[in-house]
């Protein structure tokens, strides 16, 4: 049983090491069962030969347009989500490392029909998409946009009416009927078939943002492509910690304030199981050790949580393939925040630079075609990063790592249904325990929402 008082958390996901400082900071005592490996998740970059490898853009998202500042113990996971608490996360990063340490990446780039032209996936930003293609396919996008406003108005299936069509669609079908056939062929098709290999065609339409696309309004597709200024202009600026370039260096300020603020941190090899015993939690760990815990907060990813409490949940996961290349900084042209690349002859779909270290190297982060072979990716790797034209020809760019392997779940409309499943079955457990992370709803392990989560539990728990 821990000791009277003490609260454990459970978990080395960010929602875990949130909701530990949140409650070391109202002066309550706090155990930490910290897994060996794995801490911060996908937002801990890999040491590779002394360098510190993003597994892939990790960026600081800390403002949107629109958003209000509603009291925390409003948050819901499936009411809106973390957005409208983004001055509360932009707060919180901010106390934790120097404001000065955070910057915001350049402009990013997207790579379309050759040309480089401003990025539109992740900013949402449309402004100007008139001169991205040849005049006569802007104007067949423009009038198959302003088509669909005329049949279902100017948001199309992303106005609250139209929810339920919205959640029974796949993304390809979402996204030809708010965009238009042209639209989709041009932009969304050929990025995503570099992703998986059914491209949009069984993912989600409400998961889209798992594979960093999203939906536009008809309306906006019709202004942006017939020359108009669409009236709707997001502001949603990428942040990054200056040194390093990505958001491991929060994680780590994170886990040194725990330690500040005298959180008992256990370290241990894995969860094997929990299960409920009266008003507490049974939590036996890899080596055998047995604790009993009132009211604990689990913050495991959904797999191990699931999987320690014997419940079924094995979705099919996406085949990533991450090239590491260096070039010397005299011989890189270009350095744009990310750039994404959408035509079907360039077998990536995103390159990150890193800053440039002290020897004067840079690293490209190369996200390559789901279908590209581990062994030959460091030199499609390389041969991408001239294609786009962010280092002069004939550089020598050298091999600094490669990853290939399942990584996320593939967001599509069979894995929601067995993550809800699985949910449904965690709930009826009744747990005298805060969930938090990815098993409370697909999708809300986000930098963003693990953050909100935890503070909301360190309020409300």
């Amino acid at each position: 049983m821990n000791r009277p008082g003490e609260r454990v958390v459970v978990g080395g996901t960010v929602a875990a090491l949130v909701a530990a400082d949140g409650l070391a900071a109202r002066g309550e005592p706090v155990r930490l069962l910290l897994p060996r490996t794995g801490v911060g998740g996908g937002f801990m970059p890999r040491q590779r030969g002394g360098r510190s490898l993003e597994l892939g853009l990790r960026a600081l998202e800390l403002d949107y347009e629109g958003t209000t500042a509603p009291p925390l113990a409003s948050y819901r996971v499936r009411d809106g989500g973390h957005r409208p608490f983004v001055s509360m996360i932009d707060a919180w990063v901010r106390d934790l490392v120097p404001p000065d340490a955070l910057v915001e990446l350049p402009p990013a780039r997207m790579f379309l029909a050759g040309r480089s032209v401003p990025e539109a996936f992740i900013s949402s930003d449309l402004t100007g998409a008139h001169r991205w293609v040849p005049g006569a396919v802007a104007h067949r996008v423009a009038a198959e946009a302003a088509a669909r406003v005329a049949d279902g108005g100017a948001a199309g299936w992303l106005a609250p009416s139209a929810s339920a069509q919205l959640a029974g669609a796949d993304l390809e079908t979402a996204s030809i009927h708010q965009h238009g056939p042209t639209f989709h062929r041009l932009l969304m098709e050929p990025f995503l078939a570099k992703l998986r290999p059914a491209g949009g065609r069984d993912v989600a339409a409400e998961l889209r943002r798992k594979l960093w696309v999203p939906l536009f309004w008809p309306v906006t597709v019709a202004e942006a492509f017939g020359g108009e200024r669409p009236a709707f202009r997001p502001h949603r600026p990428a942040v990054v910690v200056r040194e390093g370039g990505g958001i491991g260096p929060v994680v780590v300020a994170l886990l040194a304030r725990l330690r500040r603020r005298g959180v008992h941190v256990h370290q241990h090899d894995g969860v094997r199981a929990l299960a409920p015993s009266g008003s507490a939690v049974a939590i036996t760990l890899a080596d055998g050790t047995d604790l009993l815990a009132t009211r604990p907060v689990l913050a495991l990813s959904a797999g191990e949580l699931f999987g320690a409490l014997d419940i079924d949940y094995r979705p099919a996961r996406v085949r990533s393939v991450i090239a590491w290349v260096a070039a010397r900084e005299d011989d890189v042209r270009e350095t744009p925040g990310f750039v994404h690349v959408v035509d079907a002859d360039v077998p990536a779909y995103r390159v990150t630079p890193a800053p440039a270290d002290d020897s004067g190297t840079r690293v490209f982060c190369v996200e390559l075609a789901h279908d590209v072979a581990e062994g030959a990716a460091a030199e499609v790797a390389a041969a991408v990063v001239t294609r786009l034209g962010l280092v002069r020809e004939g550089t020598q760019l050298v091999d600094v790592a490669v990853f290939a392997g399942p990584t996320f779940a593939d967001p599509t409309a069979d894995t929601l249904r067995a993550h809800r499943a699985a949910a449904e079955q965690l709930a009826g457990l009744e747990l005298p325990a805060a969930v938090l992370g990815g098993a409370l709803a697909f999708g809300s392990d986000t930098f963003n929402e693990q953050v909100v989560q935890g503070l909301h539990v360190a309020a409300t728990w």
